[in-house]
């Protein structure tokens, strides 16, 4: 039985020995390595929209304290048999692990002991512990338990180098035979088993909480160095775990470092009040932490705080002059809030900094377009794309700048490559759509936007294209429908009311339609759309002087608004200020060349003047933009009509009525003879 006990305490002990294995070639990683992750280059990390907010990397926390954290080794607490606690601080983990592994030399290197020996000498030692326990002393004179461990170590070897059977250098330190030892080995082995079995099972509760305390730093660092969660993790998993750090109440340092990244996954939660409260927190225990600030800056970002967070960022290049990603960031907020010259500044920095920072030339590029420079934003988004192929947000930005300069094929293709290296890229799906819908292509342009809602629900943009696109279809019931989610979504869009009342103009709801562009105009006095859309809704009513009195407020507003002159030429017209109506037709094509709009409205105003050959000439010319206008068919038929070709005017006016039964109605209250 004596035997069965020794051989399950030796099992036991080698199970320790290679547990601490483990637990010490990590330590002693993690120290020597200074910060872990020291190729880590965080001024690559993360990407932005244009206008949207910029993605920080939290993990430089991690790296600055984990090695602490790695160096806290067990702490047994005290038991109910009285067995000393063990401390190993900082020094100790580095000096006695090479004799925990094996009895070699106080170094690096594993000792040469097998694990037998190991299990053997560490049997030893705690008979001799529990001998010190009854009174007895050893009659090697009771040395510590190091000083055993080093002695038998060193001292087990012969003059050649060998190692010598343990009975015999037992018996060189006892001065007794082999057999003598045996007897009484096996005599403490029955009298302490109980003891032996139970201080292993304290000594694994302690390793195994050290490794609980590893595993959840872990996972409370679960990012790498791109800022994405390594497989099998997930925020809510990095919040636990740093909660639990948190609670466990360790050093200034160490807390900082868990609020950071807890507040780093709670941003990645879209929590940004959560991530700026711990962030908050990590600022106040670590006032030095130029990341944290970074990091703040970034949740005020997404909050559309931009002073915030411009404060924060000027809080960061503080402590780290040097940081390229913080001036980048900064100069996304100033995009945000539309200063792209400041922007601009920031990027440059951000560039000098660091020439290979692709997110930097895409930012630039962004600001550039915020700017109107589309070439010097192509530019920059080609050197984007060159630095970084995979880069998806510098091709959604570049296709942003084709479409701009209405080149809407190569901004279809931009997008095509954005999504097809990000397929959940929202935006990207969105701004396709949008281009299909520059084209006038409403049926590709809808399934993008559908896409885009798919895996966006709350996108309110989305919806409100996808409204327009429907109201360029003339289905205005359904384009109604995505209006009323897009204001759901987003109560204050004022962008989305202006266009419900389009669409409810569409419906001949006139009153309703002046409802939501009243609402348009509250909530944004600046909106010149509003006003002119507004006028043309009174128009329609027939209350002329009101919707001229919109048409100037537009024209005010926004002297360049092409759309402004063109109704309020239509508008004169009607009241029959023909020469007025005519000059602002004349503005309305100077700022946009063969605007239909325009183009119907001063063929009306030349018919009035009886000049039908200009009359025909700008309906045609309409017609060839556009062949199924209804407006234009109608009014070059009255003017073939009083021209005298009965035939063409019969032709071109049954072909408006079956494009608009309602057509003849709006030639009746322009004055003109309807037919």
């Amino acid at each position: 039985m004596a035997w069965v006990v020794k051989k399950t305490a030796l099992a036991l002990m080698s199970m320790i020995a290679s547990q601490c294995s483990s637990v010490t070639s990590s330590v002693g990683a993690a120290i020597d390595a200074g910060v872990i992750h020291k190729d880590v280059n965080p001024t690559k990390l993360g990407a932005r929209l244009l206008d949207h907010g910029p993605e920080i990397l939290a993990g430089r926390d991690v790296c600055r304290h984990y090695q602490r954290a790695m160096a806290k080794a067990t702490h047994l607490q005290r038991g109910a048999l009285g067995v000393l606690p063990i401390y190993l601080s900082h020094d100790d983990v580095r000096t006695h692990a090479p004799q925990l592994e094996g009895g070699g030399a106080a170094d690096a290197t594993t000792g040469a002991g097998d694990d037998g020996d190991l299990s053997f000498q560490l049997h030893l030692t705690l008979l001799i512990a529990t001998d010190r326990g009854r009174s007895r002393r050893p009659a090697h004179g009771g040395a510590d338990v190091v000083h055993i461990m080093q002695q038998a170590g060193r001292r087990n070897t012969d003059e050649t180098g060998h190692r010598r059977p343990w009975c015999k250098f037992l018996k060189n330190r006892r001065r007794q035979s082999c057999g003598i030892w045996k007897d009484p080995l096996e005599a403490h082995v029955r009298a302490v088993g109980l003891v032996v079995l139970q201080i292993v099972v304290l000594l694994l509760a302690g390793t195994a909480g050290a490794q609980d305390r590893d595993d959840q730093w872990n996972r409370c660092t679960a990012y790498d160095e791109h800022g994405k969660l390594r497989p099998g993790a997930s925020s809510d998993l990095v919040i636990d775990a740093c909660t639990a750090i948190i609670a466990s109440g360790r050093e200034s340092k160490e807390l900082a470092a868990a609020f950071a990244n807890r507040g780093y996954a709670y941003r990645n939660k879209r929590d940004y009040d959560h991530a700026i409260q711990d962030l908050g927190q990590a600022i106040k225990l670590d006032p030095n932490n130029a990341l944290a600030f970074t990091n703040r800056g970034e949740a005020y970002a997404n909050k559309r705080e931009y002073d915030r967070a411009i404060q924060d960022y000027d809080q960061a290049i503080e402590l780290e002059p040097n940081n390229a990603r913080t001036f980048n960031d900064r100069g996304g907020a100033y995009s945000s809030k539309h200063k792209y010259d400041r922007a601009v500044q920031d990027l440059d920095q951000a560039i000098r900094l660091d020439a290979n920072f692709a997110l930097a030339f895409n930012d630039r590029g962004a600001a550039y377009i915020g700017k109107g420079e589309y070439d010097r934003a192509i530019q920059d988004l080609d050197q984007a794309i060159k630095l970084d192929p995979n880069l998806a947000r510098a091709f959604y930005n570049r296709g942003i700048a084709y479409y701009d300069r209405q080149e809407y094929d190569r901004a279809i293709q931009d997008y095509d490559e954005a999504i097809r290296l990000d397929p959940k890229f929202a935006a990207a799906f969105h701004n396709r759509g949008y281009a299909y819908s520059g084209k006038r292509e409403y049926d590709r342009a809808i399934p993008d936007y559908d896409q885009a809602i798919r895996l966006v629900p709350s996108y309110a943009r989305a919806f409100y294209n996808r409204g327009n696109a429907y109201s360029g279809k003339h289905e205005y019931d359904r384009a109604v429908q995505d209006y009323d989610r897009a204001i759901e979504l987003e109560p204050n869009y004022a962008y989305a009311f202006a266009a419900r009342g389009h669409a409810c103009s569409g419906k001949r709801e006139y009153d309703r339609a002046i409802h939501d562009f009243d609402q348009a105009i509250r909530l944004d006095p600046n909106y010149a759309y509003a006003f002119a859309a507004r006028g043309n809704a009174y128009s329609l009513k027939h209350e002329y002087d009101r919707a001229i009195q919109d048409y100037d407020q537009a024209i005010r507003l926004d002297p360049n608004y092409a759309p402004a002159f063109t109704g309020r030429c239509a508008g004169l017209a009607i009241v029959n200020r023909l020469q007025e109506a005519i000059a602002d037709c004349n503005e309305s094509l100077r700022r946009q060349p063969g605007d239909g709009g325009a183009l119907n409205a001063r063929g009306t105003a030349y018919l009035k003047l009886d000049q039908l050959d200009l009359a025909l000439t700008d309906f045609d010319t309409a017609l060839q933009a556009d062949p199924k206008d209804a407006f234009s068919l109608y009014g070059r038929g009255i003017a073939k009509g009083l021209k005298g070709d009965q035939a063409g005017a019969d032709a071109d006016i049954a072909a408006a009525k079956q494009i608009s039964s309602d057509i003849t109605e709006d030639f009746e209250f322009l004055g003109l003879p309807a037919r």
